[in-house]
């Protein structure tokens, strides 16, 4: 398996007080390299420069929020298929659809335990590599079954007219 470790995380919170709590969880606790942007102009111009392994975007933030940021960063083909992960206090009904419709990974609610939170993004992140990893063998099987059909199906179009010769000779 080609399981991703992952490294570098994108983070983008206007909140300086959540910004140091979360810089404090993920980097001394989980081990992780972080880029902090507090607005989503920020984020578009330091994700080219960080290429981060994952978005970690807060929902509400001025002008540009998180679903906003996450569309604009998945127009750059290189971020097209970057996991993220949407942190919000709000959370629920119509809003959790509308974000797991962006294809999130999962949303931490706000509050939460700061001392979980690089548990937490570390599982959701390898859960997503495993079903990525576990796509692409399925796909590759699918593949190498339908070319066995055809390579049969081609051989026994070949065979059939050889015989119908040897019979009129």
């Amino acid at each position: 398996m080609n399981i991703r470790t992952l490294e570098k995380i994108l983070y983008v919170e206007d909140d300086l007080d959540i910004q140091k709590i979360v810089t404090m969880s993920l980097e001394d606790i989980g081990g992780y390299k972080l880029m902090i942007c507090d607005s989503g102009k920020e984020a578009l111009i330091e994700a080219e420069k960080f290429i981060p392994d994952l978005f970690l975007l807060d929902v509400m933030i001025p002008v540009m929020d998180g679903p906003a940021i996450l569309l604009e960063l998945r127009k750059n083909l290189k971020f097209k298929n970057t996991p993220a992960i949407f942190i919000s206090a709000v959370a629920e009904g119509p809003e959790l659809i509308k974000y797991r419709e962006l294809g999130v990974l999962g949303i931490i609610r706000k509050p939460f335990d700061p001392i979980s939170i690089s548990k937490t993004i570390n599982v959701l992140y390898q859960s997503n590599q495993l079903l990525q990893e576990n796509l692409i063998k399925q796909a590759e099987l699918e593949v190498q079954s339908y070319a066995v059909e055809y390579d049969a199906e081609v051989k026994s179009n070949l065979i059939i007219p050889n015989i119908l010769k040897s019979n009129h000779i």
